[in-house]
C-alpha cells in the first residue's frame, strides 16, 4: 500500500473513532490507532488533526475532538431547528448521501435554509417537492450530519 494510502485509511479510521468515541488528546488517538494495528507517531496524529480540521468541543476539562459536522451543530440557530422539526418528516443515509423526507412542497425551502448552514462537508444540497439531498465528502461526514438531523 503507497504511502497516500495509509494516510487516507488512518484519517478514516480516526474518523471513525472520533464518531465512536470521546478521544481528548492526541496520545489517546494514538493509543487507540496502535491498538487497532495502524501505526501513529503523536506528529503523524498532530498531522492529521489539522489535516481533517478536527475541533474539540465540551466541557471545561472534559474537551474532545469533533469532526467539522459536529461543530456546525453549534452553527444551527432556533429558527433552522424549528423549520427542520416542523417539516422533515424522516431521514436516511447512503454511503456520502443523506434523504431528508418532507411535507409537500417543502423540500426547496428546508434546502435553502440547510444551505444557509455552510457546512464545511456538504458538497452540495438538491430539494425536490417533498425530499432534500445532501451529499458529503465522505460516508463519516455523512453518518455525523445524518446523526445530528436525526437527533433534531
Amino acid at each position: 500500500m503507497s504511502p497516500s494510502n495509509n494516510t487516507k485509511n488512518r484519517r478514516e479510521i480516526i474518523k471513525e473513532l472520533i464518531l465512536s468515541e470521546k478521544i481528548g488528546t492526541q496520545e489517546e488517538l494514538a493509543s487507540r490507532l496502535r491498538e487497532m494495528g495502524v501505526k501513529a507517531t503523536q506528529s503523524t496524529v498532530s498531522r492529521d488533526i489539522q489535516s481533517l480540521r478536527l475541533s474539540k468541543e465540551g466541557l471545561p476539562g472534559m474537551k474532545y475532538y469533533v469532526l467539522p459536522a459536529a461543530k456546525a451543530r453549534l452553527k444551527m440557530d432556533e429558527s433552522i431547528v424549528s423549520m427542520f422539526r416542523q417539516v422533515a418528516r424522516g431521514t436516511d443515509q447512503t454511503t456520502n448521501m443523506i434523504i431528508i423526507h418532507t411535507d409537500p412542497g417543502m423540500a426547496q425551502a428546508l434546502c435553502a435554509t440547510m444551505d444557509k448552514l455552510k457546512w464545511d462537508d456538504v458538497l452540495g444540497t438538491l430539494a425536490g417537492d417533498d425530499t432534500v439531498l445532501l451529499i458529503t465528502r465522505n460516508e463519516a461526514a455523512a453518518t455525523e450530519i445524518y446523526h445530528i438531523l436525526h437527533d433534531l
